[in-house]
């Protein structure tokens, strides 16, 4: 069992990994100045709207091949007001 799970965390980390920046708000809805910078920080990226099971809301930003990059846009996102930005790594 342990040298499978090796095995697999071994294949795991070949793979490329990707970062996507979730914002949480309070409120549930994004702020459109808070969005037209994310849009600025971040050209190109998606801001998805995800809502779970337990009817909080989340955006979710990214995907991101540069980690630098996304913890910029998670600073950037806070310093606009917003507590709860943080960073997730994705494996695609």
């Amino acid at each position: 069992k342990v040298a499978q799970a090796r095995a697999l965390e071994a294949e795991l980390n070949k793979k490329p990994s990707f970062y996507e920046v979730r914002i949480e708000t309070g409120s549930g809805e994004l702020d459109m100045t808070i969005a037209g910078g994310i849009r600025q920080q971040a050209p190109g990226k998606d801001i998805a709207r995800s809502v779970g099971a337990d009817g909080a809301v989340t955006y979710v930003v990214g995907p991101f091949a540069d980690k630098a990059k996304a913890e910029e846009l998670a600073l950037f996102v806070k310093a606009m007001g917003v507590k709860e930005a943080f960073l997730r790594v994705i494996n695609k």
